[in-house]
């Protein structure tokens, strides 16, 4: 029994660690962007912090890049769809939505990725996960029809500009089984696509006017910008050891802590609170993710 309580303990430990981090890095993203800072310049810091981060786990493992030409073209694939064009709508939601809704739009991710699995005819067309694919719907209904779901009616739009970072996050982890992306390091593509999202994001910076320099000494909006970048980092790295220990079917529990300490983080830090509406919401995308899972795979 003993043998068998530690690789669970572990799991465990991983799957609080990675949620937990994810949460508190939507959360502190709203205080990132309270400034005024727009998508561009924020992605720009964000990318160079990531890249700094896998640096140092790199020299720390005494790693080195093990990436051929398809990897550096998934590498580039990553950037673009898994960082700034998810992470540019994110952070112009986040400017509007109240953290906790931001973190009712990450579980999203797996509630789209089955539909997009399904175009790419990855999957079937299952009973128990199409009712997942309704609830997520009805989630949605709870959030944009009734008058006091959101604090402010001007706040609906702004769902539909979340569900679209979702959604490349979705797309992306298809297109990752799709091309063969998973046969790379995940710290490898990281660092690769954090650098190449850095250089392409201050240059939409410079050419928008949206680049910036952090404050010395860093304000709040920095430091929460730079927490954030650590946080998910931490949550990523995370993720990945919970999927080599505890299998991809026990990891995708990470998206129900990850929403639930996003709206605890938001409403610890944030002093967030949350209509009726959003509570159901969050029951059904619940629901939506317990009914919406990986198989299984066959032994």
């Amino acid at each position: 029994m003993q043998r068998l309580s530690s690789p669970f303990l572990l799991a465990f430990f991983l799957l609080l660690m990675a949620g937990g981090f994810w949460g508190l890095s939507i959360a502190v993203t709203k205080i990132a962007v309270s400034g005024g800072r727009l998508s561009f310049g924020l992605i720009a810091w964000q990318s160079a912090f990531l890249a700094l981060f896998c640096g140092i786990a790199l020299l720390v493992l005494r790693r080195r890049l093990q990436l051929d030409k398809h990897g550096y073209r998934i590498a580039i694939m990553v950037a673009f769809i898994g960082t700034l064009l998810p992470n540019y709508f994110s952070f112009i939601a986040a400017a509007k939505l109240p953290a906790g809704v931001m973190a009712l739009m990450i579980s999203l991710i797996p509630l789209l990725a089955y539909p997009v699995s399904l175009l790419m005819r990855f999957e079937k067309i299952e009973g128990l996960r199409m009712a997942g694919l309704l609830c997520g719907a009805g989630a949605m209904c709870a959030l944009l029809l009734p008058e006091a779901s959101l604090p402010d009616r001007a706040m609906v739009p702004f769902l539909a500009v979340a569900v679209m970072a979702s959604l490349f996050y979705a797309c992306e982890g298809n297109f990752l089984t799709y091309f063969k992306g998973l046969t790379y390091h995940p710290l490898d593509l990281l660092f690769v696509a954090s650098i190449l999202t850095m250089v392409l994001a201050s240059f939409m910076a410079l050419a928008t006017g949206q680049a910036f320099w952090l404050a010395v000494p860093p304000n709040a909006e920095d430091i929460a910008l730079i927490t954030s970048s650590a946080a998910h980092f931490i949550a990523y790295s995370g993720y990945i050891y919970l999927v080599a220990v505890a299998g991809p079917v026990f990891a995708a529990q990470t998206a129900y802590v990850s929403t639930s300490s996003g709206i605890l983080w938001s409403m610890l830090l944030l002093s967030e609170r949350y209509s009726l509406w959003i509570w159901l919401a969050f029951a059904l995308m619940s629901l939506g993710l317990f009914l919406v899972q990986p198989r299984r795979q066959q032994a």
